[in-house]
């Protein structure tokens, strides 16, 4: 009996060799071809000039992206003024044109590569700090430190959809913070956003008004950027596509309103 279950194992690894080598032939992976899109990236600023930077996409290397030095780049603000941006190098296109609230910008880009590239951006009108205090002991970072919190109450048209975004800058990290007057139906929005202290007693804050495409670009590359580097151990690597307003390419055209920042006292 046990001569003949030998020679039926025998008989089976003998299938199987057969099998794997007469079932071999080179597969060729078969992928579209990568095209290269006109890429802009611009982040309009109230008070600042327009700065438009041009490249074309690229296949995932370590190469830096081709530059597009010869586009006509076309500025519409308000549907009424129509001029041209200079080319100053490494891709950045400007305009003397100091960006005010409420201006109304599109973009227009023309190259020999392509069909024209098409966006648009509104600078959001400013809006105040109301009122801000730290409040001390609010949390408990991961070596059982007690941590403080940013208390905010900031300006608010219940009216009109807003988008913010908060920036906290000390001497040892900058923290950025999203936030919308969605389901606030009062004056002011008051919010509270943790952070850690610094070698120094002070805390930098800045609030921008930001546009809906700002707003989306930002919410998104961070979703990108928690997809991509998970915590280790915890996370799965997550694809996440960053938003992007540009007609017919890539890249984002946005802007921001800032205020005045200015600078809180951390108790020790």
């Amino acid at each position: 009996m046990l001569k003949y279950s030998r020679l039926w194992s025998l008989f089976i690894l003998i299938l199987i060799v057969f099998h794997l080598f007469s079932c071999r032939k080179i597969v060729q992976d078969e992928f579209d071809s990568f095209t290269n899109l006109i890429t802009i990236n611009a982040v309009l600023v109230e008070g600042d000039s327009i700065k438009v930077h041009l490249t074309f996409s690229d296949e995932l290397n370590d190469l830096p992206l081709n530059v597009i030095a010869d586009a006509q780049v076309e500025v519409v603000i308000n549907h009424l003024i129509i001029d041209t941006l200079s080319y100053s190098g490494n891709g950045i296109y400007s305009i003397d044109y100091i960006c005010c609230s409420g201006d109304n910008i599109d973009i227009h880009v023309i190259t020999a590569q392509g069909k024209p590239i098409f966006a648009n951006t509104i600078i959001p009108d400013s809006t105040n700090i109301n009122a801000t205090s730290i409040n001390d002991n609010v949390w408990i970072d991961n070596e059982g430190n007690s941590q403080p919190a940013l208390y905010m109450s900031i300006k608010n048209n219940p009216f009109v959809m807003e988008y913010f975004e908060v920036m906290l800058y000390s001497d040892t990290e900058s923290i950025s913070f999203l936030m919308n007057d969605e389901n606030s139906e009062t004056d002011f929005l008051e919010i509270q956003i943790p952070f850690k202290k610094g070698y120094s007693n002070s805390l930098t804050v800045e609030l921008r008004a930001v546009s809906f495409s700002y707003y989306e670009y930002v919410r998104t590359y961070k979703l990108y950027l928690e997809g991509r580097y998970p915590e280790f151990g915890i996370g799965t690597v997550l694809p996440f596509n960053i938003y992007s307003n540009i007609d017919n390419g890539l890249g984002i055209f946005c802007a921001y309103n800032p205020s005045y920042p200015i600078q809180l006292q951390i108790s020790n």
